[in-house]
């Protein structure tokens, strides 16, 4: 069975996950990245990238490098923006990029993971997608629990 995971990160909290996910099922991976990217840091990250969130915005993304109707599992992580669905996410679910496939959704988040799994799974539904799996995975958990934690869930996706 072949498994891509497709994934966004800003800080680099997910895309540690991915990585983690990526070495455990010795899968594809692939990075979402915006046309037009948002500050690295700072107010101006927090504010716009929490409003794109909350008021559902899709920015324009770059192409995916690697296409996800060839593999049968897609793994789709992203962080918590606001309590929702951050808007890199929300552009590439809304596409129908992914569409008919297997797939898991997991989350990283500082405070609680809100809405963001409920909408991410909505979005992949819509698309007629199986959502078999979701996941969140606390940020400031200390690293050894949490990779132990991830690498209990990637064993439920094999």
């Amino acid at each position: 069975m072949s498994t891509l995971i497709v994934y966004y990160s800003h800080t680099g909290t997910t895309h540690e996950i991915a990585g983690i996910l990526r070495n455990r099922l010795s899968c594809d991976i692939e990075r979402i990245s915006l046309q037009h990217p948002l500050p690295p840091r700072g107010w101006r990250l927090y504010l716009l990238g929490g409003y794109q969130s909350i008021f559902r915005r899709r920015p324009p993304l770059n192409p995916l490098g690697k296409d996800p109707s060839l593999y049968d599992t897609v793994i789709l992580g992203f962080p918590v923006w606001a309590g929702h669905l951050p808007s890199p996410m929300r552009s590439l679910l809304s596409s129908g990029t992914i569409h008919h496939r297997r797939c898991a959704i997991f989350c990283s988040y500082a405070g609680n993971p809100g809405k963001a799994l409920e909408e991410g799974v909505r979005l992949l539904e819509h698309h007629e997608n199986r959502v078999v799996s979701i996941a969140g995975f606390r940020e400031k958990m200390p690293s050894e629990d949490r990779e132990q934690t991830i690498l209990s869930w990637a064993e439920t996706l094999q």
